[in-house]
């Protein structure tokens, strides 16, 4: 099971240890903007009408506030993961760092992300499937126990699964 956080959470670096020694491999949440989700606290988020160089700023203020993730997670709908001019660079400055980018619901639309990362050799992966805390019927747990009886579902032509929460 991979874990993401969002980087303006105050105990971010606990966070991120503790999936590390759980064997948990832990992301970033991309903060990029979305004009129906709730303002970012704390980092200015990713925009499509910010200067490349801005944008690449805030991305590096997002990565300094922890260590030892693998990567980030980005939801597709947004104008920055619409947007080659603006989701290029951020791209490159994750591949030239090793990290990989975790894609949640991929669209037509945002065909440009996994095209980009494939050019850029970044490590690259595509779910809708996401347990979040705040979305479903019981909490954490609720959502861990949907999780495994969902990776455990299984027949003999379907290859393993795997999911994020």
């Amino acid at each position: 099971m991979s874990l993401a956080s969002w980087p303006p959470r105050p105990d971010l670096p606990r966070w991120l240890r503790e999936a590390r020694e759980h064997g948990h491999e832990a992301y970033l949440m991309l903060p990029i903007e979305d004009p129906n989700g709730p303002a970012e606290r704390g980092l200015r988020p990713l925009q499509a009408s910010a200067e490349p160089a801005e944008n690449l700023r805030r991305l590096r203020a997002a990565m300094a506030r922890g260590a030892g993730y693998v990567g980030f997670v980005i939801a597709s709908a947004g104008p920055v993961s619409q947007s080659e001019s603006a989701v290029r660079p951020l791209l490159k400055e994750i591949a030239d760092r090793g990290l990989a980018l975790i894609e949640i619901n991929p669209t037509p639309a945002t065909a440009a992300v996994h095209r980009l990362t494939v050019e850029l050799g970044t490590g690259y992966a595509r779910t809708a499937d996401v347990l979040d805390y705040k979305l479903a019927d019981g909490g954490v747990v609720g959502n861990l126990d949907r999780l495994v009886a969902w990776a455990g579902e299984s027949t003999p032509e379907q290859p393993p699964r795997t999911a994020s929460a």
